[in-house]
C-alpha cells in the first residue's frame, strides 16, 4: 500500500464529541420525522431523512475524519473541509427542513422548558 494512503489511515482522530453530537441531533430528527410520517405529511419522506443524515455525514467527515489532522498540512484539505462545511452540509440539510422534525423529535420536557 503506498505509504501516504497508509498515513491517511492511520491518522483518523477519535473524537468523541463531534459524533455524539451528530448522532443525537440525527436520531432527535428521526424521531420527530417518524411522527410527521405518521401523521400522514407528504412534505416528509424518506428523502428528507437521508438528506439530513447526508448532511450530519458531511460535517462528521469534514471535522472528525482523517481530513482534519491534514487540513493544517495542505491547504488543498483545508479547503475540502470548507466545501463540505459550507456547500454540502448546509445544502443537504436545508433540504431536510429540519424546523418541524427537529422540534417534534425533542423530549416533551425539553420543549415545553426551554422552547415555550
Amino acid at each position: 500500500m503506498n505509504e501516504n494512503v497508509e498515513a491517511f489511515l492511520r491518522s483518523w482522530p477519535w473524537t468523541p464529541w463531534p459524533v455524539l453530537v451528530c448522532a443525537v441531533t440525527a436520531i432527535v430528527y428521526a424521531r420527530g420525522w417518524r411522527v410527521l410520517t405518521r401523521r400522514g405529511s407528504a412534505h416528509f419522506g424518506p428523502t428528507q431523512l437521508a438528506a439530513f443524515w447526508g448532511g450530519m455525514f458531511a460535517v462528521l467527515l469534514a471535522i472528525a475524519s482523517p481530513l482534519e489532522p491534514f487540513a493544517d498540512l495542505l491547504l488543498s484539505v483545508h479547503m475540502a473541509q470548507h466545501l463540505l462545511l459550507m456547500i454540502a452540509a448546509p445544502a443537504l440539510i436545508w433540504l431536510a427542513a429540519p424546523q418541524a422534525p427537529l422540534t417534534l423529535g425533542l423530549p416533551a420536557a425539553v420543549v415545553e422548558h426551554w422552547l415555550t
